[in-house]
This record gives C-alpha cells, sequence and structure tokens, in this order.
C-alpha cells in the first residue's frame, strides 16, 4: 500500500478525474452516523486495485476529494464504517469515469462513480436546494 500524504485534489461543482479508467474497485466504504442509513454516507473512502486511496465527500454545495489515508478520521462510538463494494455488490467492478458536475435546482455538485459494467453510483444531497442538506449515495441507471 502507497502511503501517500493527504492533500485537497479538487473541489468544486464540475470536474473530472483523469486516470481511473480502468482501474479495478478494491474497496469503497462509507463513514456513516451511528442510527444513520446505511446509505447516508458523510465521507466516501475508494481504494484502486495500483493501492491508491482516496476520499470524497460533498458538503456546502461543493465536491471535494482528497488523495491518501486521513489518520485524523476514526470510528468511534458515533460513527461506523458500511462496505460499498458488499452493500451494492460491486466485487470485481473497474471503473469507467468519476466526475463532479452541477445537480438540481441550486447547481450543487453531485459525484458520479461509473463503472465499465454500466452501472453507476451518485454521492448526491438529500435536498438539493438545502446547501445544510445530508448526503445519500444510490445506485443510477
Amino acid at each position: 500500500m502507497k502511503d501517500v500524504k493527504q492533500h485537497r485534489i479538487h473541489q468544486g461543482v464540475s470536474f473530472a478525474f483523469d486516470g481511473f479508467e480502468g482501474q479495478g474497485l478494491v474497496a469503497l466504504s462509507g463513514l456513516v452516523e451511528r442510527g444513520d442509513s446505511d446509505i447516508d454516507p458523510d465521507v466516501l473512502f475508494l481504494e484502486l486495485d495500483d493501492g491508491q486511496r482516496f476520499r470524497f465527500f460533498l458538503d456546502a454545495g461543493l465536491a471535494f476529494w482528497k488523495m491518501g489515508t486521513d489518520p485524523a478520521i476514526e470510528v468511534d462510538e458515533s460513527t461506523r464504517f458500511v462496505d460499498y463494494v458488499v452493500f451494492f455488490g460491486l466485487a470485481r467492478e473497474t471503473i469507467a469515469s468519476i466526475e463532479v458536475r452541477p445537480s438540481g435546482p441550486e447547481g450543487f455538485a453531485k459525484l458520479t462513480i461509473r463503472f465499465e459494467s454500466g452501472r453507476a453510483l451518485e454521492l448526491v444531497f438529500v435536498d438539493e436546494s438545502d446547501i445544510d442538506s445530508p448526503t445519500v449515495i444510490r445506485e443510477v441507471c
């Protein structure tokens, strides 16, 4: 596993990620508050088959993408991890693209992870007109 110092790579409402195409998905998990639904992550963690790790989250209408591990994020009594590879049945999936685009009436960021199989996941604000809205991950066609 590469030990990459964490740094912000992108933030905004519209950008695409280069270099993920053809990468195998090793792990995709979400940090979820205890008591919240499994599909309400505060942060997504992605690991690719080349050992790279990334962290994605939506806040204040923007998407944020960070590279590397984050020792400051730890599961405690108020949080838990959800394994989205198992939850959505994503074993052996390969990344086709990852992008952020504006969505909803206010143009808040929406993160989309597309797989070569044609499947896709979105991380979006539950209420796309409320900047303080929590986020939800869902499968889309």
